[in-house]
């Protein structure tokens, strides 16, 4: 199944990373719905647009916030817009991933201290894309039905089941950020 991803990097913030964005962007393509494509875009301008213009930017955006099954941001450029969809993203229960070089940037406290984030640094452009593969099976996984989903007897220790039920959709079983980082990774 096809997963929505709303891709959030840079725009007026800085393009400096729009290279990385539009290798991420066609990453996620090669099996999934990119619904901002446009942020890898490397003809983008950081100018600002004319009020008419930023009206509809916002619609569109947040139109798309709604949509997505997933937010991934790559953060090591700093953006209000970005923070802005973060945010958005987390007052209608969507998943947020955030990215971001930490030998170049350090990450606002606003981000780093929200437990609803996931945060992952990376040292290296190289480390984003397992990780992106890990979110994307933890969606395809968390996205089934509860009614119908046979779970692995092996799978038992690395479930929380304190968070079952819980997020903006009902039908899902969650692992705590621990968990997903340390235990699910090696069954993916």
């Amino acid at each position: 199944m096809k997963k929505k991803v709303y891709f959030a990097g840079s725009i007026r913030g800085g393009r400096q990373d729009a290279e990385l964005y539009k290798r991420i962007i066609e990453y996620i393509q090669r099996n999934h719905t990119v619904l901002t494509e446009h942020v890898g875009d490397l003809s983008k301008s950081k100018t600002e647009g004319l009020k008419d213009r930023d009206v509809a930017i916002y619609e569109q955006d947040t139109a798309w916030l709604k949509q997505a099954d997933v937010v991934i941001a790559e953060c090591t450029t700093p953006s209000l817009g970005v923070g802005y969809e973060l945010a958005y993203a987390e007052s209608h229960g969507i998943p947020v991933h955030i990215f971001y070089n930490k030998s170049r940037t350090n990450l606002s406290a606003m981000l780093t201290g929200n437990k609803y984030f996931y945060i992952h640094p990376y040292k290296s452009d190289a480390e984003i894309f397992p990780l992106i593969d890990a979110i994307i099976q933890w969606l395809l996984f968390n996205h089934l039905s509860y009614s119908a989903l046979l779970i692995s007897p092996a799978l038992f220790p690395i479930i929380d089941w304190r968070y079952s039920f819980a997020g903006p959709r009902d039908s899902w079983i969650g692992l705590s950020k621990p968990i997903l980082k340390e235990r699910l990774l090696p069954f993916l």
